[in-house]
């Protein structure tokens, strides 16, 4: 910001002074506005929205003073604004109490020019770098639970969302699974007016009346927003204690905000009597439909990006490149638990990739096919754990446990790979053979340790997820 650029405002009772600071301050190219009493000076904060704020300690014929408009302002929306106080009658101990508000400096009339341009300046530039840091730090804060989308449908989303930004109305997200519905809930929290207060997620299979009735009635989730995760699961039971304690809240009373999330249509549940009527019109004051992964291809290849930068950070490893037929194979696929599923195809491409030296820094479709065939030994007939493992199976783990899965597999094939030379195994994985030996035996790979590098003959036990 430079100082043409720079809003001031005067407040001053005496028409000299806000005429003389006037003259300087415009003559240096700042765009200045004048107050003479706390009533014209909260009129034009409101119109002008000033970077700096020249302020007389004693003001006459005005509803509040000086001190009081600046303990005014430092808990306002202004209170990154800067401000200078100025007195003709100051004292040490106003100075101190003055600093101590919050005001950047105190300076006693007669005033020298040069020096309360230079005050002005510098407290100016404070202004912005704090007004700067808070709006970067806004920006992260909602952009972590922001997707980053070019779908008109996720767009019109978003939309629909801010023009209800000041609402403290209840909220339901529907959508399929995967989507990021609870993410989605987080951004509504992180844009409300909550969104310095905490926010709490259960799900809703997990509730018990207990907990329910503590929403209401322990103060830490009194102005919080709670999220209840798939809504069509809470029992009858907690959802006429929800419902109860719904209805005995009292007007004007601070409680939480509610945003539930559904991968089902909860008007069906109603329809069919498994969800209360009387509940979700409750709770679904706001609603808002999650689009599934077919609807935002627009998105599809940043998704596919992030993702790998994601993941690529969690393994501590560059993150690689995305052949063309690659990408293309992963735009046709059907994608029935959408984000989250995509995540984990990801996540294996890259785990398959860390294995597989030769084609280290880019993912193919022999990357694709590889773990596509992941659930087979061999010839395919032998299961990692005497029977199939599909790719919902995969889904329902964590990347630690399905990690974990791909390197018994990976291992007890290059150990098959090698006939059990430990040694020639080592080599392949770019692993000291103590190091190997030490991980095949915490991952319950047997083989005839006997031979060590000329071993004929290994045995596999291997019970997926089980540690021998």
């Amino acid at each position: 910001m430079t100082v043409k650029n720079t809003k001031l405002l005067i407040i001053d009772d005496e028409a000299d002074i806000r005429d003389m600071l006037a003259d300087i301050f415009t003559d240096e190219g700042y765009q200045v506005s004048r107050a003479a009493h706390s009533e014209q000076a909260l009129s034009l904060l409101k119109e002008v929205n000033p970077d700096l704020i020249i302020l007389d300690i004693w003001l006459e014929n005005s509803d509040m003073d000086g001190m009081e408009i600046l303990q005014y302002l430092k808990k306002s929306e202004y209170k990154n604004t800067p401000v200078l106080m100025i007195s003709g009658h100051g004292n040490i101990e106003m100075a101190v109490k003055a600093m101590k508000t919050g005001a950047y400096d105190f300076i006693e009339k007669p005033f020298k020019i040069d020096h309360i341009l230079l005050t002005a300046e510098r407290a100016a530039e404070q202004g912005l770098l704090k007004k700067e840091n808070e709006k970067l730090r806004q920006q992260s804060h909602h952009s972590g639970n922001r997707f980053k989308t070019k779908s008109p449908a996720l767009l019109s989303l978003y939309k629909g969302i801010e023009d209800h930004v000041d609402s403290d109305a209840r909220v339901l997200i529907e959508g399929e699974r995967g989507t990021g519905k609870t993410k989605l809930a987080h951004y509504i929290h992180d844009t409300s007016s909550r969104k310095k207060s905490d926010c709490h997620t259960f799900h809703a299979a997990d509730l018990n009346n207990a907990q329910i009735a503590s929403f209401f009635d322990d103060k830490k989730y009194a102005n919080s927003t709670i999220i209840i995760e798939e809504l069509h699961m809470m029992p009858h039971i907690e959802q006429q204690s929800l419902l109860r304690c719904l209805n005995q809240q009292k007007t004007g009373e601070v409680k939480p905000r509610f945003i539930c999330t559904s991968s089902i249509c909860m008007k069906e549940c109603v329809t069919h009597e498994d969800f209360s009527s009387a509940l979700y019109d409750r709770l679904a004051v706001l609603k808002w439909r999650m689009p599934s992964l077919r609807e935002r291809v627009e998105d599809f290849s940043d998704l596919v990006a992030e993702l790998s930068a994601n993941v690529s950070r969690e393994l501590m490893v560059p993150s690689p490149q995305f052949s063309p037929d690659l990408m293309r194979a992963l735009k046709d696929q059907d994608w029935p638990v959408n984000i989250r599923q995509l995540k984990v195809t990801v996540e294996w491409l890259l785990i398959r990739n860390m294995a597989e030296s030769a084609n280290l820094g880019l993912l193919t479709m022999q990357d694709y096919d590889a773990i596509h065939s992941v659930d087979s030994i061999a010839d395919g007939e032998k299961s990692m754990a005497d029977g199939e493992i599909h790719q919902e199976d995969w889904l329902s783990m964590s990347l630690k446990d399905a990690r974990e899965r791909f390197e018994i597999y990976y291992l007890t094939h290059i150990l098959e790979q090698f006939k059990g030379s430990i040694s020639q195994m080592a080599t392949h994985v770019d692993m000291e053979r103590t190091a190997l030996h030490r991980k095949l035996k915490s991952m319950g790979i047997r083989y005839n340790q006997d031979q060590d590098d000329d071993i004929e003959y290994f045995t596999t036990a291997i019970a997926v997820g089980e540690k021998a």
